[in-house]
């Protein structure tokens, strides 16, 4: 069935206000930090200071020492061994002399949309999910007709998925016919039942484990019978790197009870060493504890050294970004203009390896700060096909202002729109193609998002697939098996592509095999 916006099924009903207002009791964390002369921070012991092989130890010495500097402590955040607290300058150079990583702990971006610098040419249709799915599977009937058992075999069920992000909205996709939002956690808001303002969280929670309910199968994605837990760690403009640390450290306490075998997140800021970054150390401990971490590499490519944290760090499986070109063939396919791309500041090559990430069709959260912004850009996008329309003289005629306020054109643009009519329709059909890019609203249940924030998830689903596979697997082996069965594209650097091509079918085969060479080795043993 052709997908359009006559044919999506519409989604419940959401008022706006539910995800717009925020309880009264809810502290307006920008307020906080500017009410008083002192700075809220993160503070986390070096491998130096620590002096106990356990957490609990660990975190009762450190507790001790900041009260003998009367640093008063607001939060303790057992897997870093770190706490929160309010500073003054004094206080920080202390610590810091002390042997102590102090990082400022203010709102930031965690997700920059993709810098469309370039348009890209060619582009006709949005990418759908499905065609993604073939395309890493390298099945070009697609999973639902797929000629390898492997992908009905496995679908992810019964695996935990942490989706640490801006929420989950409780998408048809994601609950029909069971529920399988298992867990939820809010620490912007302290919301108890799962939401998403800013859309974001949704649209990747479907893209690892969405399946497809209101599209007749065509939006499923890699683990369409998987669990979603959603962490909200992130508002509508932005979070506090203790949040985000915060919702990794509850995905690791809760990992038995949610059967926690896999954290994405599609977010990152800018990288430092890794070490030295609390995100980065956050995330190292989870896949200590077992949890197969995936980071988004970032949207700031194509130049080198732009992979964002804590997708720098050498024990997550970082991802770029893959234009497929909207069909299942890989031999037209290329890395996109925005995937980030290393080595990162500590010199290491990243991403690990790569994923489609170009405009990928999945749920959409009504009343999101997303469907506002796919619908104002399909409304840019109609504008400028209007404007396409108009004869020579009339396309020439259009004031200064108009082509900046409505249809976006800045100094340098609208100088090279007034040499000739021609030049002013190039520069029309090159923002058609960028806004075609862009998200785009289809109907009221689904949307087109680029980044590599999608192509993340994408393989998160192909990991919960792996450990249905087989739940023995280690973090380790799981990145091994990923990167050992890529396939690398020509003419890319390692630092663009890093292993290369995602190839779901043979990491999944890889994944059973290893299960049936240990059973095989405890019966020779046994």
């Amino acid at each position: 069935m052709k997908i359009n916006s006559s044919n999506i099924p519409k989604l419940p009903e959401i008022p706006p206000r539910i995800v717009k207002e925020q309880p009264s009791e809810v502290k307006d964390s920008v307020k906080l930090e500017s009410s008083s002369s002192d700075s809220s921070y993160l503070i986390i012991p070096r491998p130096s200071l620590m002096k106990s092989a356990s957490i609990e130890e660990n975190m009762e010495l450190t507790q001790r020492d900041l009260e003998t500097r009367e640093v008063k402590v607001e939060e303790q955040i057992p897997l870093v061994s770190g706490y929160t607290a309010k500073l003054n300058e004094d206080q920080k150079k202390d610590l810091e002399k002390a042997g102590y990583i102090v990082y400022e702990d203010k709102i930031e971006r965690w997700i920059p949309e993709p810098d469309m610098k370039e348009a890209m040419e060619d582009e006709k249709e949005q990418p759908f999910l499905d065609n993604a799915m073939s395309t890493i599977a390298k099945e070009p009937a697609g999973l639902a007709d797929a000629q390898d058992e492997i992908f009905k075999k496995y679908t992810g069920k019964g695996v935990g998925i942490a989706i640490i992000d801006t929420g989950v909205y409780p998408h048809p996709d994601l609950i029909t016919p069971n529920n399988r939002i298992k867990g939820w956690v809010d620490f912007v808001n302290n919301r108890s039942v799962p939401y998403d303002d800013g859309g974001h969280g949704t649209h990747v929670a479907g893209d690892a484990a969405g399946n497809g309910a209101l599209s007749e199968g065509k939006f499923r994605s890699f683990a369409p019978d998987a669990n979603i837990i959603g962490i909200k760690v992130l508002g509508l403009d932005g979070g506090k790197t203790s949040d985000v640390i915060k919702g990794i450290n509850w995905a690791v306490e809760n990992k038995d009870k949610y059967n926690i075998k896999v954290i994405n997140m599609s977010l990152g800021h800018k990288a430092q060493k890794y070490s030295e970054d609390p995100t980065d150390i956050a995330a190292e401990a989870a896949v200590k504890a077992g949890i197969t971490v995936l980071v988004a590499a970032g949207n700031s490519g194509p130049e080198p050294g732009t992979v964002s944290a804590p997708g720098d760090d050498p024990f997550v499986i970082t991802i770029g970004a893959i234009d497929d070109k909207n069909t299942p063939d890989r031999t037209d396919d290329k890395i996109t203009q925005f995937s980030s791309v290393g080595p990162t500041p500590d010199g290491l090559v990243k991403p690990d390896l790569v994923a489609p990430g170009e405009n990928i069709v999945a749920p959409l959260a009504p009343g999101s700060k997303a469907e506002g912004d796919g619908k104002a850009m399909a409304d840019r996008l109609s504008t400028l096909k209007w404007l396409k329309s108009f004869p020579d003289d009339q396309l020439m005629s259009i004031p200064d202002d108009i082509l900046k306020k409505v249809y976006g054109f800045k100094d340098e643009s609208i100088k090279e729109f007034r040499k000739s009519p021609e030049a002013a329709r190039k520069l029309v059909d090159k923002r058609i193609a960028v806004f075609s890019r862009m998200p785009l609203v289809m109907g009221t249940a689904y949307m087109g998002m680029p980044g590599t924030s999608m192509a993340t998830p994408i393989v998160s689903g192909v990991v919960a697939a792996m450990y249905e596979a087989n739940p023995d697997l280690t973090p380790y082996q799981i990145k091994n098996i990923l990167m050992s069965t890529a396939d690398k594209m020509p003419d890319l650097t390692d630092n663009q592509q890093g292993a290369g091509y995602l190839d779901a079918k043979e990491a999944l085969h890889k994944a059973e095999d290893m299960k049936k060479a240990t059973e095989e080795k405890k019966i020779f043993e046994g």
